[in-house]
């Protein structure tokens, strides 16, 4: 719990003491690996974080968060292929993983692919917890809706850039 909340707080240093005295304690719990691959990927050490991701899916491989994780990782690299698959995977494993159906939501709409972007956000409408971060990316709207190059080229806009997390 400590390292996530110094996650939370940009804290980084101190989460991974966190999960380095966590993995001293119980080296067999895939969220710290998850964590820690999370953290690695904060830090752009995408060779650390996939080590982690690794020994996450050693231990087990039925776990959405690894996926989630896994596809952070990717798109962090603008591996974006990749990152679809693996928020994918977690979707087979949770159907319900509200993240990935976020996240497959944004890269969609980089991509250009307005209409499986819709698909998710329709999904994601019926729990209501992500209406104010979805209507914040899409105040880009108010600019000029009849422009058509906006329209056409949604991902131009920088504010989708920075909201994958």
């Amino acid at each position: 719990d400590n390292a996530v909340k110094y996650i939370i707080k940009n804290n980084l240093v101190s989460a991974l003491s966190e999960l380095t005295l966590a993995q001293q304690l119980n080296p067999d719990l895939t969220i710290i690996y998850c964590n820690l691959a999370l953290i690695n990927t904060l830090n752009n050490d995408y060779d650390e974080a996939f080590k982690h991701i690794h020994t996450a899916k050693k231990i087990n491989q039925k776990l959405d968060i690894i996926y989630i994780n896994e596809g952070l990782i990717f798109y962090s690299q603008k591996n974006y292929l990749s990152a679809i698959q693996s928020f994918q995977y977690a979707l087979k494993i949770n159907p319900n993983n509200l993240h990935a159906k976020y996240n497959l939501a944004i890269i969609y709409f980089l991509s250009d692919n307005v209409q499986i972007c819709y698909k998710y956000l329709k999904e994601l409408s019926s729990s209501g917890l992500f209406f104010v971060l979805l209507q914040s990316n899409f105040n880009y709207l108010n600019d000029n809706i009849f422009d058509i190059n906006t329209m056409l080229f949604p991902r131009e806009k920088d504010v989708f850039k920075k909201n994958i997390f």
